[in-house]
Protein backbone atom coordinates (compact mmCIF):
# COMPACT_ATOMS: atom_id res chain seq x y z
CA UNK A 1 0.00 0.00 0.00
CA UNK A 2 1.25 3.01 -0.83
CA UNK A 3 1.81 5.97 1.81
CA UNK A 4 -0.45 9.06 1.32
CA UNK A 5 0.84 12.14 -0.11
CA UNK A 6 -0.46 14.13 3.35
CA UNK A 7 1.81 11.60 5.15
CA UNK A 8 4.90 11.92 2.66
CA UNK A 9 4.78 15.67 2.96
CA UNK A 10 4.55 15.52 7.08
CA UNK A 11 7.16 13.27 6.59
CA UNK A 12 9.46 15.37 4.97
CA UNK A 13 8.64 18.46 7.18
CA UNK A 14 9.17 16.64 10.03
CA UNK A 15 12.87 15.41 8.85
CA UNK A 16 13.56 18.93 8.24
CA UNK A 17 12.54 20.56 11.79
CA UNK A 18 12.06 17.86 13.78
CA UNK A 19 8.57 16.64 15.30
CA UNK A 20 8.15 18.85 17.59
CA UNK A 21 8.02 21.77 15.21
CA UNK A 22 6.16 20.30 12.10
CA UNK A 23 2.31 19.01 12.29
CA UNK A 24 -0.83 18.50 10.81
CA UNK A 25 -3.04 18.54 13.40
CA UNK A 26 -6.15 20.12 12.94
CA UNK A 27 -6.58 22.10 16.87
CA UNK A 28 -2.77 23.31 15.63
CA UNK A 29 -4.01 24.29 12.26
CA UNK A 30 -7.14 26.36 13.46
CA UNK A 31 -4.72 28.36 15.56
CA UNK A 32 -3.08 29.94 12.51
CA UNK A 33 -6.06 29.71 10.24
CA UNK A 34 -6.85 33.70 11.47
CA UNK A 35 -5.90 36.43 12.16
CA UNK A 36 -6.90 40.52 12.98
CA UNK A 37 -7.39 41.34 8.99
CA UNK A 38 -10.34 41.17 7.33
CA UNK A 39 -9.38 38.23 5.24
CA UNK A 40 -11.07 34.91 5.40
CA UNK A 41 -9.70 32.49 7.38
CA UNK A 42 -8.22 29.73 5.39
CA UNK A 43 -6.97 26.62 6.97
CA UNK A 44 -3.60 25.32 6.35
CA UNK A 45 -2.56 21.80 5.42
CA UNK A 46 0.53 22.16 8.05
CA UNK A 47 2.43 24.19 10.45
CA UNK A 48 5.77 24.57 10.58
CA UNK A 49 7.92 26.00 13.18
CA UNK A 50 11.45 26.34 11.46
CA UNK A 51 14.03 27.56 14.12
CA UNK A 52 16.87 28.22 12.10
CA UNK A 53 18.40 29.64 8.71
CA UNK A 54 19.83 26.36 8.05
CA UNK A 55 16.33 24.26 7.98
CA UNK A 56 14.83 26.41 5.48
CA UNK A 57 18.16 26.36 3.59
CA UNK A 58 18.77 22.79 2.95
CA UNK A 59 16.05 22.00 1.21
CA UNK A 60 15.26 24.83 -0.83
CA UNK A 61 18.80 24.97 -2.06
CA UNK A 62 19.22 20.98 -1.67
CA UNK A 63 22.21 21.18 0.89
Amino acid sequence: MLAKREDMVLDELVSIVGKDNATAAKHIRYAYSYDLTFVKPKLPDYVVMATTVEEIQSRYYGL
